[in-house]
This record gives structure tokens, C-alpha cells and sequence, in this order.
């Protein structure tokens, strides 16, 4: 059992498990100012599978992994609607933009972002995904002074290697952002996604031992980090 478990968790640890949270507000970042984000992340796979047999002899075996993660990101303002910056983890790096309005209290922006997740060993990943983020500021006359931001996210995921495949996840998200001076604010979000389907299904018969399977489970993303708007 115990070594089923270890098995798991390097092979967990070895495809990066980036964690997908955006960090962000709703508000794009004003132009000529740099916003700068770093934090800790915790990703979660209730239902992560794993391949425990040989070629046509095995089986899956399913586990729940909760791991650690760091999160950094910087963003800088181009105009009054949108923003570009990137975001980085021990897991992977991803370019991002934004673009949105504001209304009073209210903001929205469509925030796409590409990454890679590296390893140590042979599976490598890249992903595209597409944050529609909707922020209410909850402090009268002041609107970014806290932020509530819900989103709705799409994702692709494509990692190539001993077990090439594809996959879709839709998601939701809930972020607070708290200023708590002019320049300094703390942030935190919590996405989860649940799977559409991969291509091709993995398994016994077409996965090596110690194989993961994430496409088929939901992935939990959680993250608090503190941040400074220059």
C-alpha cells in the first residue's frame, strides 16, 4: 500500500501539477503600473488514478493527492482595458493577457493564458485556458479596495511523452482581493475543474506502471498570495 502511495506522489510531483489559479481581479492592471503576486498554492486530485499493473495485467488504482505548490505572477497595465504578464510555479510557466471593462462597482475580462508544465522525466504538457472573470467591489466609492471575482473557465490541456493525450475541463472560480494600503493587497482564489473527456483514454492496456490519468478526475486549485501594485 505504502509503496503504491509513494509511487503516486513522484509521479504526481514529476508532471509539475502547476497550479491553474489566475490571481487575479477582474479589474485589469491601470496602464504603466506593474502588479506582482507571490504566494502558496495547494493542488488537490480527489480522484487521481494511477496505472499499478504491466502492459494488458494491471489495473487502476485511485487515490486523493493534496500538494503544495508556489505561485508568482506579474502583470503590467497597457491601457485602460487591458493588461499582459505572466505567471510562474516549481511546476511551470505561463504567459497571460486581459481585457475587460469597468463600470463602477463593477468589472469584467476575458483573461486567455498558454503555459508548459516540465518534468524530470519524459511528459511534458501544454495548456491554453480562457478565464471570464466578473468582479463586484464591495466597498462603496471604492471599488478595488475588496474585490469579490467569480469566473467561469475552460481549459486544454495536451501533454505529450510515454503516454500522449488530450483533454477538456470546464471550471468555476471565487477570488477575494483585499487592499490593505495604497500599494499592498492579499488575494485569494479557489478553482475547480471538472473533465470533459481525453483522447486516448488511458488505462492498463496502453499505460505503463505508475502512469497517471488526470484527465478523468476533477482537480481542486487553491491559492493565497500577497501582492504589491507598483
Amino acid at each position: 500500500m505504502f509503496a503504491r502511495l509513494a509511487t503516486g506522489l513522484v509521479a504526481l510531483v514529476l508532471v509539475g501539477c502547476a497550479p491553474a489559479t489566475t490571481l487575479r481581479s477582474a479589474r485589469t492592471v491601470e496602464p504603466g503600473r506593474l502588479e506582482l503576486v507571490a504566494g502558496a498554492a495547494v493542488v488537490s486530485l480527489p480522484e487521481y488514478n494511477m496505472v499499478t499493473g504491466g502492459d494488458g495485467g494491471g489495473d487502476f488504482q485511485s487515490y486523493r493527492f493534496t500538494l503544495p505548490q508556489t505561485t508568482f505572477g506579474a502583470r503590467l497595465g497597457l491601457t485602460d482595458w487591458a493588461d499582459i504578464g505572466a505567471r510562474a510555479s516549481l511546476g511551470g510557466l505561463e504567459v497571460e493577457g486581459a481585457v475587460g471593462l469597468k463600470a463602477g462597482f463593477f468589472a469584467f475580462a476575458a483573461a486567455p493564458s498558454a503555459g508548459v508544465r516540465w518534468t524530470t522525466g519524459a511528459d511534458h504538457a501544454f495548456d491554453v485556458q480562457l478565464p471570464l472573470l466578473f468582479g463586484f467591489g464591495l466597498v462603496p466609492g471604492q471599488p478595488r479596495r475588496v474585490e469579490l471575482t467569480l469566473g467561469a473557465v475552460g481549459r486544454f490541456e495536451t501533454e505529450w511523452g510515454s503516454a500522449p493525450r488530450s483533454g477538456f475541463f470546464v471550471g468555476g472560480s471565487a477570488g477575494l482581493t483585499v487592499f490593505v494600503s495604497t500599494a499592498v493587497f492579499l488575494r485569494a482564489e479557489y478553482l475547480q475543474f471538472w473533465p470533459l473527456g481525453a483522447s486516448p483514454e488511458l488505462g492498463p492496456r496502453n499505460g505503463r506502471i505508475g502512469a497517471h490519468d488526470y484527465f478523468h478526475t476533477r482537480i481542486q486549485n487553491g491559492a493565497l498570495a500577497l501582492g504589491w501594485l507598483y
